[in-house]
């Protein structure tokens, strides 16, 4: 998303005047901040984590998102400007954006145009310092970007799906393998097929270990392997320094 704001930004400088900043908003319903990706003259603004409540403007941009107009366009000047901007520095990713700005640079205008074209999972925000008329232009760009935006969410979705498939099918062979042993001896084997599976899922394991407690011997005895070799079982006492690194 970033990327995509720098993108947004740069195609978008050379179709609009004027233009300070651009990106896209994310909103839900169920909370009182959105997501905002924002590049600028200076590059991409991270991090920005906004109310949606607190400020008229941005009141008045979330409300229209939850009245599913398309389109919404605000101009905001003089101390109403100011106070938009002193509140916004109250937070603390808008305030180190906004200074990062100002050290390269970048003055807040004293005068700007919020326009916001909407789409399901948020909208499209451009802020012009001079009256821009260019709405069926950020209309477009906000419909495109809903639709990759869209993709994008399925993939996410198929990803964790996939993801989960994974580890049911690496649960299965730790159950398998756990339900065909005959004597705790074969605890070994089975560190080594748990070992084997988390590494297969991707997880930086080194060590598994699986103690079995003795409580009428005050001992615990351990199983494991060791970057992938199986380790001596080892029986350590209660109250004793561990004789295994667990």
């Amino acid at each position: 998303l970033a990327d995509t704001s720098a993108l947004l930004f740069q195609q978008l400088n050379m179709l609009v005047p004027d233009l300070w900043t651009c990106g896209f908003v994310l909103c839900d319903r169920n909370k009182t901040v959105d997501e905002w990706w924002l590049s600028g003259g200076n590059g991409f603004m991270p991090d920005l984590i906004l109310p949606n409540v607190g400020d008229p403007l941005h009141n008045n941009m979330y409300k229209a998102w939850l009245n599913d107009e398309s389109y919404y366009e605000e101009v905001i000047e003089g101390d109403p400007l100011q106070q938009h901007y002193k509140w916004l520095m109250t937070i603390p990713s808008a305030n180190a954006a906004f200074n990062a700005q100002r050290k390269a640079g970048i003055q807040q205008p004293v005068w700007q145009q919020l326009s916001c074209a909407y789409f399901s999972k948020g909208y499209l925000v451009v802020i012009t310092e001079k009256p821009c008329g260019e709405s069926s232009i950020f209309k477009r760009f906000a419909q495109v970007f809903e639709q990759t935006y869209t993709r994008f969410l399925d993939l996410q979705k198929a990803e964790a799906q996939a993801r989960e498939v994974q580890i049911e099918l690496a649960l299965e062979r730790v159950r398998a393998r756990s339900m065909a042993m005959q004597h705790s001896v074969e605890l070994q084997d089975t560190s080594l097929v748990l070992f084997q599976q988390l590494k297969e899922l991707g997880e930086p394991a080194e060590q598994c270990t699986i103690g079995i407690i003795k409580e009428s011997e005050a001992v615990v005895e351990i199983s494991a392997t060791l970057h992938g070799n199986i380790m001596p079982i080892v029986h350590c006492s209660a109250g004793s320094p561990n004789s295994f690194s667990c």
